[in-house]
């Protein structure tokens, strides 16, 4: 989908995610919510840290991130932009590495199970730093990340 960014109209990246949990709506945005907890499902590798920021999600709360990859340490500058519970988040960058950075999570009820759907759109750094994270690994480093955060909320919720 064709975005604007700095007023032209470009086709960004994009990571979807779907996965699908034994447990209801809110119990799943009660683990979005809790903002404060997201490096405990965030693979270890990526040193994810809440610097300053809101320990419950809020609209328009803004958090500050650290997260070292590779050697590299960023500081992530995020705010929520929508905060409709039990369904929907987007929190976008306004601070960091990416051009851009929007991700947004929409909860849907099916039967006694919830469908969690992760979209992300990016655009990858410009500079030296965009020689090491390129598209293709923030994809690869997305679907581990991902995977490991589908893990760890199974754990939480049984």
């Amino acid at each position: 989908m064709p975005i604007l960014l700095n007023m032209q109209a470009i086709a960004v990246p994009r990571f979807v995610h779907e996965a699908r949990f034994s447990a209801p709506p809110e119990a799943i945005f009660a683990l979005l919510a809790a903002v404060s907890r997201r490096p405990e499902w965030t693979p270890s590798k990526m040193h994810l840290e809440l610097v300053e920021g809101a320990e419950a999600l809020a609209i328009s709360s803004v958090c500050q991130w650290k997260v070292r990859r590779g050697g590299i340490s960023q500081r992530i500058v995020t705010t929520f932009e929508t905060v409709e519970p039990p369904s929907r988040i987007v929190e976008r960058q306004i601070e960091g590495p990416f051009p851009l950075w929007r991700h947004e999570t929409q909860l849907a009820a099916d039967g006694q199970t919830t469908i969690v759907q992760d979209v992300i759109e990016f655009q990858p750094p410009g500079g030296m730093l965009g020689f090491i994270v390129t598209e293709k690994r923030i994809q690869a480093d997305l679907h581990e990340a991902f995977g490991y955060r589908d893990e760890q909320w199974r754990r939480l919720l049984s």
